[in-house]
């Protein structure tokens, strides 16, 4: 477990100097602490027979999703320094395992090996070069600290003005498409009784409604015609009980 704790402590050193923002003493101080917060949480979670057994507790991550990892930022804290003087790239993953570590920049890109071990009787010098090698290995894309998160945004940039440019499509409403609108009708304006008139006579009877307008009218009240007084021709006599034509009267 040493050897692996010393790849790893390796590796983080040589990203901070070439980062150049901390002191070579700052520098020392950050690495004795990083080794003694991995010693102690990885002394009981080590499977050397199943070396993928608590990949993930072991896994060192910074991403999107966490960008800083737990571990280095007490380093940083036991160590007096800030976590921003490192220098790390965005995106990060370390995957320390009994008999290898291995590392990613980017979550996209390729995994390579930082270190692989056959033994423990392996001295710091041998450590220090193969880390040095794997990491002269890496080209300076993945040193550039881009992330896939920022091309997917950048991509995402140049994609927008494409869907602006294009035709609108025509927007309807469900209701304009299942229910038309009714056309408008305005109603006759009322009239006094009697006031209707035809042929020259005067008639109580209101003018038929036309069609398509609502009738206006009073439906809970009947028509009641005005009673009329009948009145007998000329040359009729006419009594309380009887009336008399005189032209029956006449002889023959």
């Amino acid at each position: 477990m040493k050897n692996e704790i010393a790849a790893v402590v390796f590796f983080f050193t040589r990203l901070v100097r070439k980062h150049d923002k901390l002191k070579k003493e700052a520098v020392e101080r950050f690495a004795e602490k990083l080794t003694l917060i991995l010693q102690e949480k990885y002394k009981n979670h080590w499977y050397p027979e199943k070396p993928s057994k608590g990949q993930a507790y072991r896994c060192i991550r910074v991403n999107k999703f966490q960008r800083v990892d737990p571990d280095v930022l007490k380093a940083c804290e036991n160590s007096c320094i800030l976590y921003s003087d490192l220098g790390l790239p965005k995106e990060l993953t370390l995957w320390v395992d009994p008999c290898e570590v291995c590392c990613r920049y980017g979550e996209k890109n390729n995994a390579f090996i930082v270190a692989s071990f056959e033994s423990e009787d392996e001295n710091k010098d041998e450590i220090s070069k193969k880390v040095t090698r794997a990491l002269d290995k890496v080209t300076s894309d993945y040193h550039s600290g881009s992330s896939s998160s920022d091309e997917e945004t950048s991509k995402e940039v140049e994609v927008k003005p494409n869907s602006v440019t294009a035709t609108p499509s025509p927007v309807y409403q469900i209701s304009e498409l299942i229910f038309p609108p009714l056309p408008m009708w305005h109603p006759l304006p009322r009239k006094k009784p009697g006031m209707y008139r035809g042929n020259g006579h005067q008639s109580h009877y209101p003018p038929p409604v036309p069609f398509g307008y609502p009738n206006q009218g009073r439906k809970n009240k009947p028509y009641r015609p005005i009673p009329v007084t009948w009145v007998p021709p000329p040359g009729m006599h006419c009594d309380r009980n009887h009336w008399i034509n005189p032209h029956m009267l006449a002889p023959h």
